[in-house]
């Protein structure tokens, strides 16, 4: 999950930046699932920073929410939820496909 300011004067580089860091940290995990929480989107004006964020990256599922106000904690909760369910899912239908799995079950 990356929380992204969304009155940052340059939200799009913090965002690519971030992903950048932990490119440099292991590539590996920018194929994970990912979730973006564009933060602070209780000040007036965030209407017009939205669509900059989605023009650039569509792909990119996002939240919106305001710490300060716990705006949008329920929601990111539930995404947050599915995410990891649905990540629990695939490692366990990978982990029952694998050769080293089915070597034993015949036993």
């Amino acid at each position: 999950m990356f929380v992204v300011d969304i009155f940052s004067t340059s939200l799009l580089e913090d965002f690519a930046t971030l992903k950048h860091e932990l490119a440099s940290y292991n590539k590996d995990l920018l194929k994970k699932p990912s979730l973006v929480l564009l933060n602070k989107t209780d000040l007036p004006g965030q209407e017009q920073i939205i669509p900059l964020f989605t023009e650039k990256y569509p792909d990119v599922p996002f939240l919106t929410g305001s710490a300060k106000k716990k705006e949008g904690l329920d929601e990111l909760t539930v995404s947050l939820e599915k995410l990891f369910v649905t990540q629990l899912k695939k490692k366990d239908e990978q982990e029952a496909s694998s050769p080293a799995s089915t070597a034993f079950s015949d036993q």
